[in-house]
């Protein structure tokens, strides 16, 4: 995998909005602040090519994981 995994930034939200539209049945509001979800992206070339959303607080759950198209089968959701 070329490019590293961080943490959710604020910043990243619109692109985290866009990354979005690839899921069959995204939960927008999970990325509504004051809501944002614990989360961290993977990034490529400094901009967030996919991301994971994890819910709960003594049980996490992945709410939403999504690599985009052009970075998929490089390990990244697997690193996410």
């Amino acid at each position: 995998m070329n490019g590293s995994v961080r943490p959710l930034e604020r910043g990243d939200l619109p692109a985290c909005r866009r990354l979005q539209r690839y899921l069959p049945e995204p939960s927008p509001r999970l990325l509504d602040p004051p809501v944002v979800a614990d989360g961290h992206v993977s990034v490529a070339a400094g901009d967030p090519v996919g991301y994971v959303l994890a819910v709960g607080r003594a049980e996490r759950h992945v709410a939403e994981l999504v690599v985009a198209p052009t970075h998929r089968r490089e390990g990244r959701g697997r690193a996410l």
